[in-house]
């Protein structure tokens, strides 16, 4: 299952801002965004590009496979970087 949850990190900490329901331990990719006020989107804009990504992400299959294949696929870039 692909699931997006919006969280602050903070000194080596991420803490979540909605805490996902039936889980209890599951592997993570984490994204930055951007945090100097010149282009951080606002609020109503994350928001809504996590709505469209729940929507997008929505018909694909629920199996670890393709969270499998954009850390190999990641892993794949950083060796060729």
């Amino acid at each position: 299952m692909l699931l997006t949850c919006e969280a602050l990190y903070d000194h080596g900490r991420v803490e979540l801002q909605e805490h996902p329901r039936d889980i209890q331990k599951a592997r993570v990719l984490v994204t930055f965004l951007p945090t100097d006020g010149r282009d951080a989107p606002s609020e109503a804009r994350v928001r809504a590009a996590l709505r469209d990504m729940r929507a997008l992400l929505a018909p694909l299959p629920r199996d670890r496979s393709l969270v499998d294949d954009l850390i190999a696929d990641r892993r794949m870039e950083a060796v060729h970087e």
